[in-house]
Parts: structure tokens; C-alpha cells; sequence
């Protein structure tokens, strides 16, 4: 079975299983849709779920309102340069651009896992939201700057297993970290 094919089935399993210890029903029965490519969609009335996935461990996350979670391994190579212009607002960029190379990269690293957080809670196509986001430090919020909307997003940085994660979530509760296989 390709590799691929193994990690989809199971990180599917591992949520049927979380989900239905979290929600007291039998994981098979839970009315749970995960296609490819697409948002979970979790029927019933039984609140919302987002995950993700990366080297062998799955961040999965629930709650009763909208929610979107990410993970990154803290020590992702990025192309710090071309991640600036792509990912933060033009009022922000001089300000980052002054930052040591190390302190830019982490930066910008902690940003693109809160963005696919967000990004998951709207259900939205992370080409649409680069840029679009803005920390409002008074208001301890990210702002989109085309519609105005605020939203709650957290980063935490989590050791397991000798590597350092970074995770983020906007909207419910702390999520679980959980191994997808022994990782």
C-alpha cells in the first residue's frame, strides 16, 4: 500500500477513535465525512473537527463553534524572503524585514501555522488569505483586513519525541497531539 494511501487511513482511524472517546459513541457510527482535499465534516450536530498531520504526528482538534488547527515541525526550512511578501501585510513587512535571518524565519514560521489555522476555521483557500491578515496586539486578535472579521488564534510550541512542534488553533478548546504511529 503506498505510503500516502497508509498515513490517510491512519490519521481517519486515529480521529474515529479520539472523536468517539471525546463524544461517548462508537467511532464506526460517528457521522464523520474526510474526504481528500476536502474539510472534515462532522454530522449530527456534533460540533466541528480539524486536523492535521505531519511526520508520524496528528493534531486533531474539536469544539462546538468552528475551529481550524495546524502543526509544523519547528524545524522546517522555509524561504523566509519570498514567505514575507506572500504572507504578511505590506504595513508589517519593513518592521519583520530588520529581524535577524533565525528570528525572521521562526517569525514567519509561527505565522504560516497560525494562518492555516485560520484559514481551516473559515473553511477558506490559503491562496485567498496570504496577506490578508493582520495581529491586532490591542485586541490580542488576528483582523482580515478585506472583511474586517477578527478571530482568536493561539501558537504553542510542544517537544515530543526530541523534536520541537509548533501548533496552532483558532477557536475552541486546547487540541490533542497525538502520535499517528508510535511517533
Amino acid at each position: 500500500m503506498p505510503m500516502r494511501r497508509l498515513e490517510f487511513l491512519r490519521t481517519r482511524t486515529l480521529v474515529r477513535v479520539r472523536l468517539g472517546e471525546w463524544l461517548q459513541c462508537e467511532p464506526r457510527a460517528l457521522p464523520l465525512q474526510a474526504p481528500p482535499g476536502k474539510y472534515p465534516l462532522l454530522g449530527d450536530g456534533l460540533g466541528q473537527v480539524s486536523w492535521s498531520h505531519s511526520r508520524g504526528q496528528l493534531l486533531l482538534g474539536w469544539s462546538p463553534q468552528p475551529l481550524g488547527v495546524d502543526l509544523e515541525l519547528q524545524s522546517r526550512p522555509l524561504r523566509s524572503a519570498a514567505l514575507l511578501k506572500r504572507l504578511c501585510a505590506e504595513s508589517e513587512r519593513d518592521q519583520l524585514e530588520a529581524l535577524p535571518p533565525e528570528q525572521l524565519r521562526r517569525e514567519l514560521l509561527g505565522r504560516w501555522v497560525l494562518l492555516e489555522a485560520l484559514t481551516k476555521r473559515r473553511r477558506s483557500r490559503l491562496a485567498q488569505e496570504l496577506g490578508q491578515w493582520r495581529w491586532d496586539g490591542s485586541r490580542e486578535h488576528w483582523h482580515h483586513l478585506l472583511t474586517g472579521e477578527r478571530f482568536d488564534a493561539q501558537l504553542r510550541v510542544l517537544e515530543r519525541g526530541g523534536d520541537c512542534w509548533w501548533f496552532a488553533w483558532s477557536g475552541g478548546p486546547v487540541p490533542a497531539v497525538e502520535p499517528v504511529h508510535g511517533g
